[in-house]
């Protein structure tokens, strides 16, 4: 989803395989193949969450930076309402996306029967609820965009945690 829908200039993608064993690593080289502009990094072990978003971070050298979990299906425009976001509050420092599924204020109320109805829905909510912000207590990382300022603040994501919850919290 983020190559079929992601227009924007310049496009960075940096993905980071925590040591998978199902498949996954010949799936990453044969997508490589496919896209040699997108950089994968394969860890030889799971370095855990925190570490793995840590390696792709340091790796990517755009002016913002997005956490993207694997399991995350974006939609048209995700980028770009993002990015205005940002532009129209430049205060922000780090800005989540919402979900169906979530556990926190983040989550929304959308109905869809399939991942082939999503992104009609997903377009109907973003023009419905455009230029909205929602103050969130915890971002959690499933998709979390930041300047790239934000970074060299508060520098990488703790691996304090070990190999994952609580990190997306600290930060």
């Amino acid at each position: 989803s983020v190559i079929e829908r992601s227009q924007y200039p310049d496009l960075e993608i940096v993905v980071v395989d925590n040591a998978s064993t199902d498949g996954t690593i010949d799936y990453l080289e044969e997508f490589q193949r496919h896209h040699p502009s997108v950089s994968v990094i394969f860890n030889r072990y799971n370095v855990g969450f925190a570490a793995g978003n840590n390696l792709g971070l340091a790796a990517a050298t755009g002016e913002y930076l997005v956490l993207l979990n694997n399991d995350t299906v974006v939609t048209e425009g995700w980028i770009q309402t993002l990015l205005h976001h940002l532009s129209d509050h430049p205060e922000i420092g780090l800005l989540g996306a919402v979900t169906n599924n979530i556990g926190n204020e983040a989550q929304i109320r959308i109905d869809y029967a399939g991942l082939a109805q999503m992104p009609e829905r997903a377009r109907d909510y973003t023009l419905t609820h455009l230029g909205e912000l929602l103050f969130l207590r915890t971002v959690a990382f499933f998709c979390v965009m930041m300047p790239r300022r934000t970074y060299t603040l508060c520098g990488p994501i703790s691996e304090e945690y070990g190999t994952g919850f609580f990190e997306d919290d600290d930060y």
